[in-house]
Parts: structure tokens; C-alpha cells; sequence
């Protein structure tokens, strides 16, 4: 797939957000800076803003063709697998697994995923743990399969039934568009 090249407005914008110091070190005193994928080419990572920050040649490198969250766009929260939550919407978390966890056994997490250890970003609804690989943030079917999910009410009465429900799916929206700005669909990856 051929990647389009960043404008020099972008460019600036995305320095100028990360406070001209690179996103994963901090370092500011390197002679150049550029903008680096959270979400690499490789893995589908698109050249949206939200995939894009402040990076330093080394840092850059570094990454290679893993998905690396900086460290400062996280929360401070880590469940008990070792996966840090980088958004959260509600009950809805992007949430993503560094490195460090490669390569370790399985976990039950990783199970669910037939035992894929290449995800390691995922939209997740707490606290029942559904998970949705970022790789397949752009199936279709996501809202026709949600939609009938009990657990996406957990009211007592019936308004209260309604105010979750609409709670739960429009942070699930919220979250679901924001992954699909960080990955192609895969009719364009492959183009």
C-alpha cells in the first residue's frame, strides 16, 4: 500500500501537541525530530492524527513493527494481565499490551484469541472483559452482534435499562470510531 506523505502542517501540529520532544523518550534535545506511528505501516496504521506523534530517529526505530502506546498517553491503569489502558469511554478502554509481556505464557487473555500473540491493542467493555482486537475493529458486524447483548444494559428498571443502554452504546460508538482512525480496513491495507 502506498502511504501518503505527511504535510509539513501536520508535521508541525503533531510536534507542536507532543511539546517538541519525542513521545516515547521525552528527549528534547536530539538535532531532529519527526512523527512516528503508534500502529505501524506494517500493521495496518494509518496516517490519521490519532496514530501519529513526536518521535526521535532512535525512538522511531525502536518501535519497529510493534504497537508502542507512549507511556504519558496512558492512564495509570494496569489490570492484572499487564495490559495499560491508553482511552477509556465509560465501561469501553483501548487497552494495550507493551512488550515486556512478549513471549511470557500464555495468558487466558491471549486464549480467547486462539492463542494469537500478535494483538496486543484491543477496544475492551469492563468489567466483563469483552474484547475486540484491533484488527477487527472494522467489521461490520460489531453493532448488529452488540445490540443484542444483554450486559449492555445493567439497569434495575426499566428507564434505568434505557439510560445504560444508550450509555454503554454510545461510549462503545465513541471508542469503536476512534480504533478505526488508528488501522486500515483491510480491502485498503492490501491495496
Amino acid at each position: 500500500m502506498r502511504h501518503r506523505s505527511l504535510s509539513g502542517e501536520d508535521k508541525w501540529r503533531i510536534l507542536q501537541h507532543d511539546g517538541f520532544a519525542c513521545a516515547w523518550c521525552g528527549n528534547t534535545t536530539k538535532t531532529k525530530l519527526d512523527v512516528g506511528h503508534i500502529v505501524p505501516h506494517s500493521r495496518g496504521g494509518t496516517e490519521h492524527l490519532n496514530n501519529l506523534a513526536a518521535s526521535c530517529a532512535q525512538c522511531n526505530r525502536d518501535t519497529g513493527t510493534t504497537v508502542n502506546v507512549p507511556a504519558r498517553f496512558c492512564t495509570d491503569e494496569v489490570d492484572s494481565l499487564g495490559w495499560r489502558t491508553w482511552k477509556r469511554w465509560g465501561s469501553w478502554v483501548l487497552q494495550w499490551l507493551p512488550d515486556s509481556r512478549r513471549g511470557e505464557p500464555q495468558t487466558i487473555w491471549e486464549k480467547c484469541f486462539d492463542g494469537d500473540n500478535s494483538c496486543d491493542i484491543s477496544l475492551t467493555f469492563q468489567p466483563l472483559d469483552y474484547w475486540i482486537a484491533l484488527e477487527r475493529v472494522h467489521d461490520s458486524s460489531w453493532h448488529d452482534h452488540l445490540e443484542c447483548k444483554t450486559w449492555m444494559r445493567r439497569g434495575r428498571s426499566e428507564e434505568a435499562d434505557e439510560y445504560y443502554q444508550d450509555r454503554n452504546w454510545n461510549d462503545f460508538c465513541a471508542g469503536i470510531e476512534f480504533a478505526r482512525t488508528l488501522i486500515y480496513p483491510p480491502s485498503k491495507a492490501r491495496r
